[in-house]
């Protein structure tokens, strides 16, 4: 469990978040904070914080909309480490013969330690082909996902399903229902949201990037002039939105947002940096680059043409 979810860095993790973290924002843990510091104090170390992920994944002649989750710290890499460092002990100790040092260090340039990668410590939630898809496939499951994070949360297996029907008879979450979910007594909190921008839109109904006002954490509008989403001035014209509006307001209504025990949800996903860059600053870099290649001082509408096409057919050579 550690080398997956790091558990032992759970209250290391929770030291270095600043206590004016927005995705603690009217979320269970800063309660527990600020109205019960004893407790908190107790179970900070068994409050392990989670990522979840959504994305799509090529699946034959089609793709997946695939979700995972995993523990925002993790000791894969650290055990990684000191297995790299015992095996460098252990190639020094064969110095001694030199013909066995040489062979010694063959087989391990040949082999040596597997790079750790954030899929050995993901675990898959759910996964359906896009083009086997309906209008209602996916709403159940997310139903199901929010009512499994909820027990997680409270770190005790739930005592009725997902539509809130008692857990009994003969299935095995009944004789589970109301046990601790480990024996060391953890919990698990959603911290963050970690896709692209198409799964915000897409899935999570958030605004899509080519609407006027395509930001949910702030007021920017494409058609409005004093409101910019080019202004970036220290003191821009446009403004952030406060946690109370965004909760009163949310810009989406998404189980996975807002029935996940957590923060106020517009806060908790994080910014897609690759796709907004593409769509913004990088975007307009590009642009200003290729306009000057293609439109240069004195340069008349038939030259500008022949350079845009030379600088294109550069670009596919590459």
């Amino acid at each position: 469990m550690d080398a997956c979810f790091g558990v032992s860095k759970a209250k290391e993790f929770w030291d270095q978040i600043n206590a004016d973290d927005p995705r603690l924002i009217d979320s269970p843990v800063a309660w527990e904070k600020a109205n019960q510091p004893q407790e908190w104090k107790k179970q900070k170390e068994k409050t392990i914080p989670l990522w979840l992920h959504g994305d799509g994944v090529e699946f034959s002649t089609d793709s997946l909309l695939i979700f995972s989750f995993g523990g925002c710290p993790t000791t894969l890499i650290d055990m990684q480490a000191a297995l790299e460092q015992s095996q460098k002990r252990g190639l020094e100790k064969s110095q001694g013969s030199k013909e066995g040092g040489l062979k010694q260090c063959q087989e391990t340039k040949g082999g040596g330690v597997k790079q750790s990668h954030v899929i050995d410590s993901s675990f898959c939630l759910a996964a359906w082909p896009k083009a086997a898809t309906a209008a209602d496939t996916w709403t159940e499951v997310f139903d199901v996902l929010a009512w499994s994070f909820q027990s997680m949360w409270k770190g005790i297996h739930p005592t009725e399903d997902w539509k809130g029907r008692p857990l009994k008879g003969t299935l095995a979450l009944a004789h589970l229902a109301g046990k601790p979910l480990t024996e060391q007594g953890f919990r698990f909190y959603v911290w963050n949201y970690l896709v692209d921008l198409e799964y915000y839109v897409n899935t999570l109904k958030l605004p899509h990037w080519s609407r006027k006002d395509f930001c949910w954490l702030c007021d920017a509008n494409r058609a409005c002039k004093h409101k910019s989403p080019w202004d970036f001035r220290d003191q821009p014209s446009w403004h952030l939105h406060g946690s109370r509006g965004l909760k009163e307001s949310p810009p989406s209504s998404h189980p996975l947002l807002t029935k996940i025990p957590g923060c106020v949800f517009g806060y908790r996903p994080c910014i897609d940096i690759l796709h907004t860059l593409d769509l913004g600053v990088s975007q307009r870099l590009c642009g200003s680059v290729l306009h000057t290649w293609c439109y240069q001082e004195a340069c008349d509408k038939a030259m500008a043409a022949k350079s845009m096409r030379q600088t294109w057919n550069q670009i596919q050579d590459k």
